[in-house]
């Protein structure tokens, strides 16, 4: 469960890179720090 939790937040990460719309990248970056804090 832990594994899958770090590697969604990695495509997440990703995705944030490659997406240049500010709204989607706030969507992105609020799914991320969640994953992170269910992860921690």
């Amino acid at each position: 469960l832990l594994h899958s939790l770090v590697d969604r937040r990695r495509k997440v990460k990703q995705w944030m890179k490659n997406t240049s719309d500010r709204h989607k990248i706030q969507q992105l970056d609020i799914q991320q720090q969640a994953l992170k804090l269910t992860a921690n």
